[in-house]
């Protein structure tokens, strides 16, 4: 029989108990930190779709015929009024969850990667390079 000491499998089930916790924490580390950074990309998408609605339905208020004039009669202001407010409401519960996941995202692995998808939906928002990982 071949010496099959050489392969992964005999390296891997010999590997140290630190060797062994090492490569399983790097591992997992590398998936949540996969896992928050794309969290955090689709509120930025989502945030940004809320704004595209809420300039939708302005423009469905406008006519689509040149010169023709949109009447009263044919806008249900209640229903604007309902749908603009549930957007703003889903649009700032995202923004909230924004804040929080990019806050946790830094403190867990450091400076957020893509800034600028951030600053897109979260104008305000500063990285803090300074965030440390805490032991």
């Amino acid at each position: 029989m071949a010496d099959n000491k050489n392969g992964l499998l005999f390296r891997n089930l010999t590997k140290s108990f630190g060797e062994a916790k090492r490569t399983i924490a790097e591992s997992l580390n590398e998936d949540f930190e996969l896992l928050y950074n794309r969290k955090i990309v689709d509120l930025c998408k989502s945030i940004r779709q809320y704004d595209r609605d809420r300039e939708n339905m302005m423009n469905q208020l406008m006519s689509t015929k040149a010169g023709e004039i949109v009447s009263g009669a044919d806008v249900n202001i209640d229903e604007f009024i309902g749908k603009d407010l549930q957007i703003g409401i889903n649009r700032r519960n995202r923004l909230l969850e924004l804040e929080i996941m990019v806050e946790r995202y830094e403190l867990l692995f450091g400076a957020f990667p893509d800034p600028v998808t951030v600053k897109k939906a979260l104008p305000t928002w500063n990285s803090n390079p300074d965030t440390e990982n805490i032991d």
